[in-house]
């Protein structure tokens, strides 16, 4: 059906899956191979997508055994593959990459426009302002805080902000000048949750003596301390990466101007919509993610993926467990 519907309205067709794009996308019949272009842009080459659900009914989602099946295969293929196979998901193929296909436009699309922007301000009284927290080495500490709105389920990030070596007290001086309840702003707003790393765990690069020096108290007694109370949350860490690709997709995660920008106070480490699109899967060298599929793959540890970290834990707390 999809050679002869394509035959009356092009004169060639190539086919191929959204996973296999970087290799090209198939032959034409004639024999010579072409690079399909862009999505959105293909060039004159009609692109008929087809759904997997449409060609195998005993993965219908509306069925019982359909569900399971879609449960146990999705489960085994693993986050991205899946975006890829089966749903179409066309920035799944980039390599390792796990959320930069969540909106086809990029990180620009993720914006809020200025009529959001004054509808959220206006309902502010009613919003949950919460926050996520991440600790690590690359970047000792993420901070990324937001608004969510129940009465359209939509969470408004406002800023995010990463730290190297900074002490609680620094830190706690960026919470507290953004208007948030600390010790060092008593007068500010005090958020509907704290949430980040069960453990929050305090590491520290400085040596003393070529040793080592260990911090005297993790980083949620540290900032606790300083007015900052987080509640250690542990989350389900595929199930986490999957809520907030659904959410982005779905236009229900927004970042406001705060968050599209790097931080006064960290410059050199990214903002929150750069670490979106390059928070990636940490893949051996001479292996690709076909080579792995059904693996689990872990997360990459690197300068992007503490903020992405901490916005899971936003999104877990609001729409996981």
């Amino acid at each position: 059906r999809c050679l002869q519907a394509t035959s009356k309205l092009a004169p060639e067709m190539m086919t191929g899956t959204t996973r296999s794009r970087s290799c090209g996308w198939g032959r034409l019949c004639h024999g010579e191979i072409v690079d399909l272009a862009q999505a959105g842009d293909p060039g004159g080459i009609v692109v008929l997508p087809f759904h997997r659900y449409t060609l195998m009914p005993d993965m219908s989602p509306e069925t019982e055994s359909g569900r399971a099946r879609i449960a146990e295969e999705r489960r085994t293929m693993g986050t991205e593959a899946w975006a890829g196979e089966m749903e179409g998901d066309e920035g799944a193929g980039v390599e390792g990459r796990i959320w930069a296909g969540s909106v086809p436009d990029g990180p620009e699309s993720r914006a809020a426009d200025d009529q959001e922007v004054r509808g959220l301000m206006a309902s502010m009284g009613s919003a949950w302002t919460i926050e996520g927290w991440d600790f690590g080495e690359q970047v000792l500490t993420a901070w990324v805080f937001g608004h969510y709105l129940a009465a359209n389920d939509t969470l408004y990030i406002e800023d995010c902000c990463q730290w190297h070596e900074g002490e609680a007290s620094e830190i706690a001086k960026v919470v507290g000048g953004a208007g948030l309840y600390t010790s060092h702003h008593p007068n500010g707003r005090m958020p509907y949750a704290r949430v980040g790393d069960i453990a929050g765990k305090q590491s520290s690069r400085r040596q003393f003596g070529g040793k080592r020096i260990k911090p005297m108290h993790g980083w949620i007694h540290n900032l606790g301390v300083e007015g900052i109370d987080i509640a250690g949350q542990s989350l389900d860490a595929e199930q986490a990466i999957d809520i907030v690709r659904e959410k982005l997709k779905a236009g229900k995660i927004v970042l406001l101007p705060g968050a599209m920008r790097r931080h006064p106070a960290s410059p050199r480490w990214p903002s929150l919509s750069e670490c979106i699109m390059e928070y990636g899967r940490k893949i051996p060298p001479g292996k690709t993610l076909e080579d792995l599929e059904g693996d689990y793959i872990p997360v990459r540890k690197d300068r992007f993926s503490h903020a992405a970290d901490a916005l899971r834990h936003i999104a877990y707390y609001l729409w996981g467990g």
